[in-house]
């Protein structure tokens, strides 16, 4: 780990802070380790400043190895709490089921089982009916994090 830089622990509370009055840290564990992480070591290509700047995930994302074309296409539906099925929930848990029955057939491992479990989870919270994507609504459950806007999470029309 490299030398701390000078004030980035006055940036990262100040990000911590401005992510709890948003309601983003609502878990203090989070916001414990949101504060007690140098995010700027993580991206040491960009400035310090720029580190710690209260980005959107998507913004980070759609720019860095985790853009993909999935990503891409149904993050920005998320942050608008729009789970209108493109691809649904139901139908992704069938697909893996169906994916990790022929695998037990050949014989393979394919590391798909907590895949599943995820689709499973959220289909007996019933949100079956939503896009794929809507397992995002079971992890803001479990995790107690909001990822979509406030306006979406409120009941905008779309929010599923």
């Amino acid at each position: 780990m490299t030398a701390p830089e000078p004030g980035d622990d006055i940036l990262r509370g100040a990000l911590v802070e401005a992510l709890r009055l948003k309601g983003c840290l609502r878990s203090p564990a989070l916001a414990e380790a949101f504060g007690a992480v140098p995010r700027h070591l993580f991206i040491p290509h960009v400035a310090v400043e720029e580190a710690y700047r209260d980005r959107h995930l998507f913004d980070i994302l759609s720019t860095s190895g985790g853009r993909s074309h999935h990503f891409l296409k149904r993050f920005p539906n998320v942050l608008a709490g729009d789970f209108t099925p493109n691809f649904s929930i139901g139908l992704s848990r069938k697909d893996v089921s169906l994916a990790l029955a022929m695998a037990a057939r050949l014989e393979m491992l394919v590391p798909l089982a907590s895949v599943r479990q995820v689709y499973e989870a959220a289909h007996a919270q019933g949100f079956g009916q939503l896009d794929m994507a809507g397992v995002t609504r079971l992890y803001e459950q479990w995790t107690g994090v909001a990822v979509r806007g406030a306006a979406a999470r409120d009941g905008k029309p779309g929010a599923g």
